[in-house]
């Protein structure tokens, strides 16, 4: 009878390990995220995605569906009074504030009070800030249902 015994408890044992292997790593690391740092309504890798990095610097695969930024919906996410940069984030600012904008990629800085975002409609980036008395550009999109990205399956 105790042959039997440890023999059950061996395989259970080793059933659970292999199982534990071929599952996907997603089931399990399936979450919400906030993404501080980064934002990308359109994934490079997979379809109705988006690629957002939280804080520490994780990045992960969201379905773009499941972001919201100040409880609205991707892809009508605003950003108010931005400054227009002449060609990209790394270029000067050309003096022309937009009164919002409605955006694809949203980038952050840690410890900086402005966040760069690329205009939905076209290839236009702004420079968005916000100050003490106004904290509407200061807010960052949550997803759920993310993913980390090693665990999307890549074409």
């Amino acid at each position: 009878m105790m042959l039997l015994t440890g023999f059950l408890q061996r395989s259970f044992i080793v059933l659970t390990v292999l199982t534990l292997i071929t599952l996907p790593s997603g089931l399990f690391a399936s979450s919400p995220q906030h993404c501080g740092l980064y934002f990308n309504g359109f994934s490079p890798v997979k379809d109705k995605y988006a690629v957002c990095e939280n804080y520490s610097g994780v990045e992960y695969q969201c379905p773009n569906q499941n972001c919201n930024l100040r409880h609205v919906n991707w892809p009508d996410f605003k950003f108010l009074r931005c400054s227009e940069y002449s060609n990209g984030p790394d270029s000067p600012l050309t003096g022309y504030v937009i009164p919002w904008v409605f955006v694809s990629i949203m980038r952050a800085y840690k410890d900086q009070e402005y966040v760069d975002v690329k205009a939905y409609s076209h290839d236009t980036w702004y420079k968005c800030t916000w100050y003490h008395t106004d904290n509407y550009n200061k807010w960052k999109p949550f997803c759920t249902g993310c993913e980390p990205t090693n665990s999307i399956h890549r074409p």
